[in-house]
């Protein structure tokens, strides 16, 4: 029985940091949003990210859905890829 304790407690740790991370994430998200309107737009689990305000999401995005990328799972990656090279002002335009 103690076991089952010993399991427990020891993903505490792990536990309590997610729950800070993600608070963490979440008030920076927030601070972005109040500071001029924008919002981050990360790629690979949000080491990479650019700012964009709606607008300017949607001009990419929809840009991405002209140059050939659907809006299917599928194409989520490299879609993905295209707006964010299209938020940072690379990429064809």
């Amino acid at each position: 029985m103690s076991g089952t304790h010993e399991l427990t407690f020891s993903k505490f740790p792990l536990l309590l940091a997610a729950v800070t991370i993600a608070s963490l994430a979440t008030a920076s998200s927030a601070d972005a949003q109040r500071r001029g309107g924008t919002t981050p737009f990360c790629l690979s689990g949000g080491l990479l990210c650019v700012n964009a305000t709606p607008q300017e999401y949607n001009r990419c995005y929809s840009l991405a859905l002209r140059q050939g990328w659907s809006s299917r799972r599928s194409d989520d990656y490299g879609r993905n890829n295209f707006v964010y090279q299209c938020l940072g002002g690379r990429g064809r335009r």
